[in-house]
């Protein structure tokens, strides 16, 4: 037995990377969905062990949208065919909860691990295991090519734009320093490839790409901030300062910040005010961090300063400006204060696909009971989900067995889920997310054909656009999906189109 435990605790000891991509039918992981996945599973000197990629089926209740299909280069057709979701999504979660593993993208944190966890959540999976259970973690290569620009520049080439700034997509990685020579940008596996390839050159500065990784250690980060020497004081009491690097939604490439302090509201998050010029606190703005994920927060010691200093001359006097106005104004700065660690989001009677942060974790019955319903065999399914308490989690099941498997619905299901899917297709529903956004819709769909319609494309994109209309024009009339009946097993895929089916009937 004591054999055993050790050789458990050193097989979870041996780390190992999953590098993954996804393509999407749009940018909201609550209602949009992955349809095209890429993962590649690498030891950490990045020699690749085993590789997946995979193409998904395009679900009953999604609108994709026309944009994202040119962008990745999708035709609806290719849209119609391929796995559900569902097994999928199970397959993705055995992947990233693979002990040891850390998961790894491109801009990652910002996009694609927020479709997991919103995908895991609406199959009825674990949502967040994979960023801490079984010495699993995350990394996000994008805030570490910041990271590196700003500090050793020479390491890698750079696409300088027409504005004069430095590009980091990932295709402007690519072409920069040829790092993967097949494929094409915004190809999930060959953008896996991309991100591998980019990883090892990174690692290639040691010492860089150390001091990288401990900006994803919870404990690491949150030391660092918590060492970080240089305060000014406000009142009676004193506050660190510092820098915010790599994060897109606060601006500048580098910004300067003041940490107001823990979120009353939310736990795990520290809240940053910005203090970037006099207006910090009458025009003032925050974001919200939480340890071991970007943005990254550094010291504002000399050599960083005299860094700053040679690309923004302005930088010094305007940092000055702004402690100035903070500590000339206490009374007005701790209103600020106050007003921000104790904010709280706006509630919005949001979908059950975007229950995920507003629903409390699942007790120890309700986690026993889903995962009888994964172990279950399929036709079994059914059976259990009629045990579950939780009216979310019915709502959630009777959407995926409508989603991937609707010969297991009862006849009243099959009128439930048919309700619902005309919901979606209608064009006066309004569905939200938790943020109050609402789903894409058919109307929005049309918005974005006029605009690609003035846009220059190539003959490729205009087929892609073509298709799309004309699926849309029918799933509009019949408030459902269409699915591709293939001639043959040989019929070429861009000849799938003429035998259009509905999904539910």
């Amino acid at each position: 037995m004591l054999r055993r435990s050790v050789f458990i605790r050193n097989a979870i000891a041996l780390p190992t990377y999953t590098f993954y991509d996804f393509e999407t039918t749009g940018l909201n992981p609550v209602f949009d969905q992955v349809v095209r996945g890429a993962f590649e599973k690498t030891d950490t000197d990045f020699d690749a062990q085993s590789s997946l990629n995979i193409m998904l089926r395009l679900n009953p209740d999604v609108i994709p949208s026309p944009t994202a299909l040119v962008v990745n280069r999708l035709p609806i057709s290719s849209l119609l065919l391929g796995n559900d979701e569902y097994s999928f999504m199970r397959k993705v979660h055995g992947i990233v909860n693979t002990p040891g593993t850390v998961t790894v993208g491109y801009n990652s944190l910002s996009f694609d691990d927020q479709f997991l966890r919103f995908n895991f959540w609406r199959n009825l999976l674990p949502a967040y295991t994979h960023q801490y259970a079984n010495q699993c973690g995350r990394m996000d290569i994008y805030p570490m090519t910041v990271a590196y620009q700003l500090f050793c520049p020479e390491h890698l080439k750079w696409t300088v734009r027409k504005n004069g700034k430095v590009g980091f997509k990932l295709e402007e990685m690519n072409q920069a320093n040829q790092l993967n020579k097949t494929g094409r940008a915004h190809d999930a596996m060959s953008d896996v490839f991309t991100t591998v390839a980019l990883a090892r050159r990174l690692a290639a500065k040691k010492e860089m790409w150390n001091s990288c990784l401990r900006f994803f250690d919870k404990k690491a980060d949150k030391q660092k901030i918590e060492n970080c020497a240089e305060k000014i004081r406000v009142g009676d009491e004193y506050y660190q300062y510092g820098l915010m690097i790599s994060h897109r939604s606060i601006g500048k490439v580098v910004t300067p910040v003041l940490l107001l302090g823990d979120s009353v509201a939310y736990p795990n998050q520290t809240v940053w005010l910005k203090i970037s010029d006099q207006h910090a606190l009458s025009s003032p703005k925050v974001f919200r961090k939480k340890y071991g994920e970007p943005p990254f927060f550094i010291s504002l010691d000399n050599a960083v300063a005299e860094k700053l200093i040679e690309n923004d001359a302005n930088f010094m006097r305007d940092l000055k400006w702004a402690f100035e106005s903070i500590t000339n104004n206490p009374a007005w700065f701790a209103g600020v204060r106050d007003y921000y660690l104790n904010f709280k989001y706006e509630q919005h009677d949001c979908d059950v696909n975007a229950k995920l942060y507003v629903s409390p974790f699942p007790s120890t019955e309700e986690e026993a009971l889903l995962r009888e319903f994964h172990e279950a065999a399929l036709e079994n399914k059914p059976a259990v989900a009629e045990k579950f308490s939780r009216p979310e989690h019915r709502e959630l099941a009777l959407r995926l067995f409508g989603r991937n498997f609707p010969e297991l619905l009862s006849n009243a299901n099959k009128e439930k889920f048919g309700q619902y899917i005309r919901g979606v297709f209608s064009e006066d529903a309004v569905s939200v997310d938790h943020t109050g956004k609402a789903r894409f819709s058919v109307i929005d769909a049309r918005h974005e054909l006029e605009k690609l319609s003035t846009r220059e494309l190539d003959a490729e994109q205009q087929d892609i656009l073509k298709d799309y209309k004309q699926w849309l024009s029918y799933a509009g009339k019949n408030k459902a999906h269409l699915f591709v009946a293939p001639k043959a097993e040989k019929t070429a895929l861009s000849d799938q189109k003429e035998i259009l089916l509905r999904r539910t009937q």
